[in-house]
């Protein structure tokens, strides 16, 4: 239980941090850019890779299901992402936060069983 709770807290933290990260590389390198190619670049390639990058650390880190830590753990940065005030901004913004979380779930699962056969042939 405990180690869910810290899976789940390490997720949250990933998945700020590695927000705060890209938004200091975009300011340090995009000075010229748009606010509009901005917005372009961090919905179609750093959120993303932010969500794969968050499930692929709790699929490596979970011990039997790597799902639920992963998820759960990007709820809050995705929550943060639509700015829900109240129930009528929610559902556009769960739209938007359906395929991130498909892509946490989805790399959690595979670097999981990607950790699971390499030290399954380590053994042998």
């Amino acid at each position: 239980m405990i180690r869910k709770l810290l899976e789940i807290l390490m997720a949250v933290v990933t998945s700020y941090g590695l927000s705060a990260a890209a938004g200091y590389v975009l300011y340090k390198y995009l000075t010229g850019a748009r606010v509009e190619q901005l917005t372009v670049l961090v919905r179609l390639f750093v959120n993303p890779l932010i969500a794969v990058l968050t499930g692929a650390l709790a699929g490596l880190l979970s011990k039997d299901n790597p799902v639920p830590p992963a998820v759960i753990g990007l709820i809050p940065w995705a929550m943060r992402l639509g700015s829900v005030h109240n129930l009528h901004s929610f559902l556009p913004s769960l739209v938007a936060f359906v395929p991130l979380i498909l892509l946490a779930a989805v790399s959690a699962v595979s670097a999981f069983r990607c950790r699971r056969c390499t030290a399954w042939e380590g053994v042998n």
